[in-house]
C-alpha cells in the first residue's frame, strides 16, 4: 500500500511525500529493492543526489546487473562532478548493453568534462550509428573536433547538425569559429551574422542526455 501509494504521488510530482512512503515501504520489508530504487529516482527528482546514490548502491549490490541502476547512478554522478565515476558507470551500461544510445551519449558528457575529447568523439561516433540523424550529436562532435583541433572535422558535422536543425544559431556561431581557424573569413562572417539573426545562446546544449 506505501509503495503504491508513493509510485502515485510520484506520478503527481509529489517527491517529498513520496520518499515518505517509500521509506515506510523499506521499513516494512528491507528487501523491497523497487522500493529502493522508486526512493532513489525521487531523491533525484528533489536533486539529493548522494542519498539517490545510496538507494542505487543497495540496489546494484543485490542486482549486479541491473542496467537501469547503473545509469541513474551515472547520471546523478555526473550532476554531482563525479566524471571518472561516473564514465565508469555509463561503461558498465555499455558492458551490459552494448546498444545502450543513452550511455554511449551521456558517457561523452562525461568525457568532454574530464577534457578526454578524443574518447568523446568515439562515443559519439557510436551514437551516429544507431542515430544517424541525431543533429545534437553533430553539434558536439564538432565542438569536440574543433577542441582537438580538427577544423575541417568540425565544420562537417557542424554544417550536418545544421542541416537537420537549421534554426540553431549556436552551431552557426561554432561553425563561424572553425572556418576562421581555416581563414575562410569571408564564410565565418557571413555564419556569425546568421547567428546573431537567429539570436545565438550558448547555454542550448550545455545539458546533460
Amino acid at each position: 500500500a506505501y509503495f503504491n501509494r508513493g509510485f502515485l504521488k510520484t506520478e503527481m510530482k509529489e517527491f517529498e511525500a513520496s520518499i515518505s512512503d517509500f521509506s515506510k515501504a523499506i521499513e516494512l520489508d528491507n528487501t523491497y529493492y523497487l522500493a529502493y530504487y522508486r526512493r532513489a529516482l525521487s531523491l533525484g527528482s528533489i536533486k539529493n543526489y548522494q542519498k539517490a546514490i545510496k538507494d542505487l548502491d543497495v540496489l546494484i549490490l543485490n542486482f549486479p546487473e541491473e542496467i537501469d541502476a547503473y545509469f541513474q547512478k551515472a547520471r546523478y554522478q555526473l550532476y554531482l562532478g563525479e566524471y571518472s565515476e561516473s564514465k565508469n558507470n555509463y561503461s558498465k551500461v555499455i558492458q551490459l548493453d552494448p546498444h545502450s544510445v543513452n550511455a554511449y551519449n551521456s558517457r561523452a558528457y562525461a568525457n568532454e568534462y574530464l577534457q578526454d575529447y578524443k574518447a568523446a568523439i568515439e562515443d559519439y561516433n557510436k551514437v551516429l550509428i544507431f542515430k544517424p540523424n541525431y543533429e545534437d550529436t553533430y553539434y558536439r562532435r564538432g565542438l569536440s573536433k574543433y577542441i582537438i583541433e580538427d577544423h575541417q572535422g568540425a565544420i562537417n558535422d557542424l554544417t550536418k547538425s545544421i542541416e537537420l536543425y537549421p534554426n540553431q544559431g549556436d552551431a552557426y556561431y561554432a561553425r563561424a569559429a572553425a572556418k576562421l581557424k581555416l581563414k575562410q573569413n569571408k564564410s565565418a562572417c557571413e555564419d556569425y551574422n546568421k547567428s546573431v539573426q537567429l539570436e545565438y545562446n550558448d547555454d542550448r546544449h550545455n545539458s546533460e542526455g
